[in-house]
């Protein structure tokens, strides 16, 4: 009996969303801005675009400009746990790899120069922002270092910045053993309150926290740090794989305050139909573009 045809997803074709989040490049002491790091990393030839970054490999596939905004794609590559090549009928063999070779995890990204403004593909396995940022700390080798804050929805900083307590703060990990392994520039912005790696030797899933005031009727934890440890789970929210983030706290006058700071950032889903094994970088770079030119009027 012939054997019977399986057409895969690959074949058929599949709709696809992209999703899209977008960082600020605040300032640096030394005043360098983003645009010149990424004009040195122009001027590179192709051979030297893969640098060491928290002893990862990270290659700039392609970088361009035109009129301030530079549009590119970076990649993180896999040196170790690399997946295996599987088939219909259950057969598994290791992908045939060079020692020099390894798994490219792919991410579209764009800035702007004019509104500082950065938008990069969020996946989780590949370049986050700040390995992005880290990846422009080595290329400008200098000991100031660069750092994209989350555009968050206005209405949502806003509240956040006039909190004049903070009284509790929840957080889920959605996968403590990713968050565990991520950067050590992103666990180090939470290292004094959450021991990931430690954590991660645990082999638990998940990880619910909730900070809080309890009972206390008067006061609440201290602000700078309360404020350090969640503006360092938001900056890393990818990486550190942070499902959940709720602050409670008051306003000036006394008035209770909930806020959901994952559901507050600005975040944009551009639906694409793939064709193939993956998105190609047009499809993906045309994407992001598209995410930026929707949301243009919250950056001016």
């Amino acid at each position: 009996m012939a054997r019977k045809t399986v057409r895969t997803y690959a074949e058929q074709g599949r709709d696809y969303n992209v999703k899209v989040d977008f960082y600020r490049s605040t300032e640096r002491d030394d005043h360098i801005r983003l645009e010149t790091t990424l004009d040195k990393a122009l001027a590179l030839p192709q051979s030297a675009r893969t640098l060491a970054v928290d002893k990862e490999r990270i290659i700039l596939v392609s970088l361009a400009e035109n009129r301030g905004i530079y549009t590119g794609e970076i990649a993180r590559l896999r040196m170790t746990e690399t997946p295996v090549i599987g088939d219909l009928q259950g057969q598994l063999q290791d992908i045939p790899l060079r020692p020099d070779q390894g798994i490219a995890e792919r991410t579209a990204f764009l800035f702007d120069s004019s509104t500082q403004i950065l938008a990069i593909h969020a996946i989780r396995e590949a370049v986050s922002a700040s390995r992005l940022a880290g990846y422009c700390d080595v290329l400008e080798a200098s000991p100031d270092g660069y750092i994209f804050e989350p555009v968050v929805n206005t209405s949502t900083l806003r509240d956040f910045n006039r909190l004049s307590s903070i009284r509790k703060v929840e957080v889920k990990i959605a996968s403590i053993g990713s968050a565990g392994a991520a950067p050590a520039a992103d666990r180090a912005s939470v290292k004094d309150y959450l021991k990931l790696k430690e954590l991660a030797a645990l082999e638990a899933e998940t990880m619910t926290i909730t900070l809080s005031m309890g009972m206390r009727r008067e006061g609440g934890m201290v602000r700078d740090a309360a404020r350090g440890l969640v503006r360092g789970l938001l900056d890393h929210k990818e990486s550190l794989s942070v499902e959940t983030l709720r602050v409670s706290g008051k306003e000036p006058g006394d008035e209770a305050v909930l806020l959901d700071l994952i559901n507050g950032r600005v975040r944009e889903e551009v639906p694409i139909r793939v064709r193939g094994r993956s998105a190609s970088y047009e499809q993906r770079a045309a994407a992001v573009v598209k995410a930026y030119v929707a949301n243009m009027n919250l950056f001016n």
